[in-house]
């Protein structure tokens, strides 16, 4: 696989700091952004709202992704399969998945991620409430038993919409669901850094996930408004290279390695 240097994400209107990059002969490369709207809350279960969420899919990763065909596709998944009479469903992680602070993500981290997201997405409450039993049959492996054949069980798990069932350490999700988290551990490709809630958001790169793969062209962005900024964003979390009027800095035809790397992010396979 060809492999790509992460970068440092700012958000806010304060310069930002020297970005981390993915080798230490390459020079740091930052973008700046203004979303449409402050980031105020950072638990994207706990609220609907568009910036949590686009803030929440770099931070966390979910089990499947919806590929450019609007197909859905395993992400944090490995493998998994359906009972013939559609009540039965085994889902398999991939190996050496790890969250942020270096421990493994498991199966029991993905059950309780799972029961806190369904208490407060639509879908999810309907999902849950044909559930007879999710549980946990190894480590790497969940098994969800229904009492009826629930015929969204995989659009359910990748819904981009709303509140995603992102996945976050056992720990932080078995925070009551009325209650916001305040652990911001993910397994997605940045890592949240807060360094002045007044001032400005700085995502580090996460170099435990090797999905999270971007590669932006070191051309300035120009001094963006609000709205060219917040599509830029929206192209840039969507896997697709911005166009010349979504950004004014940037260049009019994205190099390859662009649209290859953002692939591999948002768009398996």
């Amino acid at each position: 696989m060809k492999k790509f240097s992460l970068m440092g994400l700012t958000i806010g209107a304060a310069p930002a700091g020297a970005a981390l990059s993915g080798s230490a002969q390459e020079p740091a490369k930052v973008v700046r952004m203004v979303p449409q709207a402050d980031l105020k809350i950072l638990d994207p279960i706990w609220t609907t709202a568009f910036v949590t969420r686009t803030h929440g899919y770099m931070i966390y990763d979910t089990l499947f992704g919806i590929n450019a065909s609007g197909k859905v596709r395993p992400q944090m998944v490995d493998r998994y399969s359906a009972s013939p009479d559609g009540k039965t469903w085994t889902f398999t992680l991939r190996r050496k998945l790890a969250f942020h602070d270096g421990e493994p993500v498991t199966s029991a981290d993905v059950v309780a991620s799972l029961r806190r997201w369904g208490q407060r997405d639509a879908l999810g409450q309907k999902m849950f409430a044909a559930l007879a039993l999710i549980e946990t049959t190894d480590s790497e492996t969940v098994r969800m038993s229904f009492k009826e054949p629930f015929g969204m069980v995989l659009e359910a798990l990748s819904k981009p919409a709303s509140s995603p069932p992102f996945i976050m350490p056992k720990r932080v999700a078995e925070t009551p669901a009325d209650k916001q988290i305040e652990d911001t551990t993910g397994a997605g490709p940045y890592i949240f850094k807060k360094d002045d809630p007044a001032v400005q958001l700085r995502l580090r790169q996460g170099v435990l996930c090797f999905r999270g793969l971007f590669d932006f062209p070191s051309s300035r962005v120009s001094k963006p408004t609000a709205r060219s900024s917040a599509r830029l964003a929206d192209a840039i979390l969507a896997g697709l290279p911005p166009t010349a009027g979504q950004s004014k800095g940037l260049p009019q035809r994205p190099p390859p390695h662009w649209t290859e790397a953002a692939a591999l992010r948002r768009r398996p396979q």
